[in-house]
């Protein structure tokens, strides 16, 4: 298969997946992204799922990030859009890799899996930083959207719609969904 076709299958490929998840995320579709990420197969100890996951990694390189996890892929679409800018300037200088540093984040991550603690790496994970930025950001932002164009058309007479009781977790939550968004979309 040519460079060309390769890339373009991946594109449609990350955009079904990233349409699913957010589809999944605001309720719109069944819950099937969950099955092909990495930490909740690990969770629920679907080895099918870590070893394709893996294996197709270790084939073809950043296969997960861009293609099944949402969180890469909207990287990928932020870096796609700021490269359209006409005013697109690259901000901030290129670092050698750290190895140090990604083995030493993998080592806690999995000493802590180890240990049975799954919250820290849970609240650290791709696609649970995903899942919190769709529903504490995102979700309540076009719930409020939708009943307000509900109450203007009920008042107009236009339709009859049901306001939905937009849920709110809490000051926190919101914080931290919405500096992960911002930072991973401006780092992006």
């Amino acid at each position: 298969m040519n460079r060309k076709r390769a890339q373009r299958t991946r594109v449609v490929l990350s955009w079904i997946v990233f349409i699913a998840a957010v589809g999944t995320f605001l309720a719109l579709f069944h819950a099937t992204v969950p099955q092909m990420q990495f930490f909740p197969a690990l969770l629920a100890a679907h080895g099918v799922v870590l070893i394709l996951i893996l294996a197709l990694t270790c084939m073809t390189g950043r296969f997960y990030c861009a293609v099944l996890c949402p969180l890469g892929i909207w990287q990928d679409i932020v870096l796609w859009v700021s490269r359209r800018r006409k005013d697109h300037r690259f901000i901030g200088t290129y670092r050698q890799e750290k190895p140090v540093l990604r083995y030493g984040i993998l080592t806690v991550v999995a000493l802590l899996l180890v240990v049975g603690v799954t919250s820290i790496p849970a609240l650290l994970e791709p696609y649970s930083i995903f899942g919190r930025i769709l529903t504490q950001v995102i979700t309540p932002l076009y719930q409020y959207g939708f009943d307000c164009i509900g109450t203007i058309g009920m008042q107009q007479g236009w339709f009859l719609l049901e306001q939905k009781e937009i849920i709110f977790q809490g000051t926190a939550v919101l914080a931290v969904s919405t500096i992960f968004f911002i930072g991973i979309t401006l780092t992006a």
